[in-house]
């Protein structure tokens, strides 16, 4: 009797937090990319990067390639940030294509993508 009780109670404790929290959706979401636009041509180095927050996304990943995703000569950065923007130093006379997606412990986004070049 008690055996089953202990299993029961295992049980319950196991999968009763996941029913209790449930996750937010985000898969269906888009990170809208703020800063810098797309095709932006920019004379400085030192780049920022922001986008809006998605509700219920506990982190960001921000991807930035050159020339860009589709036929990559490198992968820049691949970063998982917890904040809505994100700050590099990259070379000059150089294209770059960048992309955020939100994600939380069960769901993400799709990229949201953007090129920009450096002279």
């Amino acid at each position: 009797m008690y055996k089953k009780l202990f299993f029961i109670a295992v049980l319950i404790i196991n999968f009763s937090c996941k029913d209790i929290i449930d996750e937010v959706r985000i898969n269906d979401d888009t990170v809208a990319l703020l800063a810098p636009s797309d095709a932006a041509i920019m004379s400085n180095t030192d780049v920022s990067f922001a986008w809006n927050t998605v509700a219920g996304a506990s982190e960001y990943v921000i991807q930035i390639a050159t020339p860009n995703f589709t036929t990559p000569m490198e992968i820049v950065i691949d970063s998982t940030v917890t904040t809505s923007n994100f700050s590099i130093a990259l070379l000059a006379t150089t294209d770059y294509e960048w992309r955020v997606k939100a994600k939380n412990e069960n769901y993400q986004t799709k990229f949201s993508t953007r090129s920009l070049a450096i002279e």
